[in-house]
């Protein structure tokens, strides 16, 4: 999670929420909200697609892919632990 998530209009939906810049392969897609990444299979973290990894599709904590994922939980505590 290398990126701050702004407030704008989503590219996809229209809809005026926090967004992020998202990728597929280092190549911009525009900005999502986090309920068009989830639909479309971007990371809501760093922004890259990551629909198709198991991570991606199985996480507990929303859209995001390993990486952010291990971010997340190490910055707020794994509650598996």
């Amino acid at each position: 999670m290398e990126k701050n998530n702004l407030t704008g209009i989503c590219g996809k939906c229209g809809s005026d929420d926090e967004v992020t810049e998202v990728f597929i392969d280092d190549e911009s897609q525009g900005e999502a909200c986090i309920k068009c990444c989830e639909e479309e299979g971007y990371c809501f973290g760093c922004g890259q697609y990551s629909g198709g990894f198991d991570e991606y599709e199985f996480s507990d904590i929303g859209p995001y892919c390993e990486q952010c994922q291990e971010q997340i939980k190490d910055a707020f505590g794994d509650e598996e632990d």
